[in-house]
């Protein structure tokens, strides 16, 4: 089976690129979210980190988006 890293690693980037100019931005832009931030850290990332999303009462969310690819 040939390995879909490459591929999966171009279009995670792109959809991160979507999700934070139209998705994470718009939550912020429209009061739903108080803020948001990438998880730059590799060890994290690898463990399902992608985003932190902070909810107006101050709770944080984790997202992986890699997860979010496959459905």
């Amino acid at each position: 089976m040939k390995s879909k890293y490459y591929s999966d690693k171009i279009l995670e980037e792109e959809f991160a690129k979507f999700l934070d100019k139209d998705f994470y931005e718009e939550l912020a832009k429209r009061e739903l979210i108080l803020g948001w931030y990438r998880v730059n850290g590799e060890k994290l990332q690898k463990r399902g980190k992608d985003v932190i999303i902070i909810t107006n009462s101050s709770k944080e969310i984790i997202i992986d988006e890699k997860a979010t690819l496959h459905y």
